[in-house]
């Protein structure tokens, strides 16, 4: 019989090796859902950030951990439940990846609704990158997982335990940096609880004084004075407006100067249009993705600046009630009106809404003879615009005004271009944007032939914006994926570049004061492109995809906030160049206030 003596030391000498064999057991599984969360994020930082690292990166790889400690211990010793977890993961952290690598920023919950639209999830997987590696991980992850599992069977580790728990302290007290993207800070599921409950709810008040503010905030503003018209000269009875996809003045030299940055796409059709026509460099999209874009272009207001169901939508299904649009207004003025966009109808209620705001005649890929090409997203550009400049000389036999609104998407990823050869050499974005700057000049030279110019208000504008790479964000605090674009060209000739801010909102009523229409056009808010103002005004931004709120207020400081309306960042900013940021300067107290006010007066808008 074994002397109890000799046993318990032995007993107790072999506890730690035990803890260890336990906790690297362990480890082996966590060590799995790491490494695939990781291979994604180090091919991020290749594309987008060109390999280079910063401090704060660590916090992201840190929080990758961190989720894959939770995940490891949950699933110990679960073979079936780890093997689908891992699939689930390295799925997610794919999607995750082909999001960031396609818009530069994290997935949000609230946007899962166009995982149910076939044109979205078309236009998607004609975009997937990396295709052998993302069967490889779908393969090995679940697989690597389950034998990592078996292999945990029975093992208990309060050391990794332990671990997870000091890494989540560590997690909390590295803060989150205002100005470098929000994916190489943290993963997308860690912020999962903010998106879900991070909203925070503004109190409905029947105060006159709330009412007071906000109408003096987001109501028109027709006090600058008109642009001047030489004598005798008449203003254009027509207007097409033309909305591309992901357009910014970032491609322009003129932006780019403005700005006072350097980059390398320069699409020389737009730059002579803007050489010899009234050119906007501090026009900016006030949300992202298009819905919202052209809700505000053609309703005169404001989209949602925090992250919430988009506007159009709420018009579509009913909760939202509106009587000012742009071409409502117009076809009661005695216009005839029509909308041209390449992406099929249904995608984003964009027919169901069209029609409803007005338009006589809504048409998309459909309605297009012979395309050159068609992709996920419909129709290439020049097709859309060949079929543009048909509609218009049918409405120009008429005898009636015409409005007329052109939404293209040949330069949304994956982006279409019908000749391969075009610009070879360059990335697909590159060329996607010259292919329009090249077919748009062939269509405006087109009418100009046929004299339509010679009657015509031309606005050449943007849904939202690409922006620029990952480099500039830091500097530019992000703001440049709501630096949008806006160039008008008009029989008066006029010419020049307006440094003011201007917003999609400000379009509408431009519109519809340029036509002489000025009571019509109070029915809008905003300032008109055409007049000048003697003094600047609050201007504001969102980004659901940033998370971020921003006021350019009228003293020169450009306040950030997150969605829960915290102060995150406040600066000094250059009136003529809203993206040249200054030093630490106090934000306006009142800023915030106006912000909830905005978010308030949607919401009793909203039913």
């Amino acid at each position: 019989m074994e002397d109890p003596a000799l046993s318990a030391p032995a007993s107790a000498a072999a506890l730690p090796g035990a803890r260890a064999r336990d906790a690297g057991r362990v480890l082996r599984l966590v060590g799995v859902f790491v490494a695939f969360a990781w291979c994604w994020r180090i091919l991020l930082l290749i594309g987008r950030a060109q390999g280079q690292l910063a401090w704060f990166d660590l916090r992201g790889f840190l929080v990758d951990a961190w989720l894959a400690l939770l995940l490891g211990l949950a699933c110990s010793g679960r073979r079936h439940l780890a093997a689908l977890v891992a699939l689930g993961w390295a799925a997610v952290s794919y999607l995750v990846f082909q999001h960031v690598d396609i818009l530069g920023v994290l997935p949000n919950v609230g946007h899962a609704e166009f995982l149910g639209d076939a044109t979205f999830m078309e236009g998607s997987v004609k975009s997937v990158r990396f295709i052998p590696l993302l069967v490889l991980t779908l393969v090995l992850a679940p697989l690597g997982a389950w034998r990592a599992a078996k292999a945990a069977q029975g093992a208990r580790s309060l050391e990794v335990g332990l671990g997870a728990l000091a890494l989540s302290l560590l997690v909390a007290v590295l803060p989150i940096q205002s100005g470098p993207a929000l994916w190489r800070q943290t993963n997308a599921l860690a912020t999962l609880p903010a998106d879900l409950f991070g909203s925070e709810a503004l109190v409905v008040s029947d105060d006159p004084a709330v009412e007071a503010a906000i109408a003096s905030v987001f109501s028109a503003d027709l006090s600058g004075a008109p642009l001047a018209r030489a004598p005798g000269q008449r203003r254009a009875k027509n207007v097409l407006l033309l909305v591309v996809e992901r357009l910014s003045a970032a491609y322009v030299k003129q932006g780019q100067q403005t700005q006072g940055i350097d980059y390398g796409i320069h699409l020389e059709g737009l730059e002579h249009l803007a050489d010899e026509h009234l050119f906007f460099p501090n026009f900016f999209s006030h949300q992202a993705q298009s819905n919202r874009g052209l809700y505000s272009l053609l309703a005169g207001e404001h989209p949602h600046l925090r992250t919430a169901t988009s506007k159009m939508t709420e018009v579509t299904t009913g909760t939202r009630e509106r009587g000012a649009y742009l071409p409502k207004s117009l076809s009661q003025a005695g216009y005839r009106t029509a909308f041209l966009e390449s992406t099929p109808l249904h995608f984003m209620g964009m027919g169901q809404f069209m029609r409803h705001a007005g338009f006589d005649l809504v048409q998309d890929s459909s309605s297009v003879i012979n395309p050159r090409a068609y992709g996920g997203w419909g129709v290439d550009d020049g097709s859309l615009l060949d079929h543009t400049a048909s509609v218009i000389e049918g409405l120009e036999r008429g005898s009636q005004p015409w409005f007329v609104t052109v939404f293209t998407a040949g330069t949304h990823d994956p982006y279409t271009i019908p000749d391969a050869s075009f610009r070879a050499g360059e990335s697909d974005f590159a060329r996607s944007f010259h292919y329009l700057d090249k077919v748009l000049g062939e269509f405006l030279a087109g009418l100009k032939e046929r004299g339509v110019l010679e009657e015509t208000l031309v606005l050449i504008t943007c849904d939202e914006s690409a922006g620029l790479p990952a480099s500039y964000e830091g500097a530019l605090e992000r703001l440049d994926k709501n630096w949008g674009f806006l160039l008008a060209i008009a029989p008066e000739g006029w010419k020049g570049q307006d440094t003011a801010a201007w917003g999609q909102a400000d379009l509408a009523l431009s519109i519809l004061d340029y036509l002489g229409l000025e009571q019509e056009a109070r029915r809008f808010g905003g300032r008109s492109v055409f007049r000048r103002y003697e003094t600047p005004r609050d201007f504001y931004l969102g980004n659901t995809y940033t998370r971020q709120l921003a006021v350019f207020s009228k003293e020169g400081t450009l306040a950030l906030f997150d969605e829960r309306l915290n102060l995150t960042s406040s600066r000094a900013f250059d009136p003529k160049a809203l993206l040249r940021l200054g030093e630490h300067r106090p934000a306006p107290p009142r800023l915030r206030e106006q912000l909830a006010l905005q978010g308030l007066r949607d919401r009793r808008l909203a039913h």
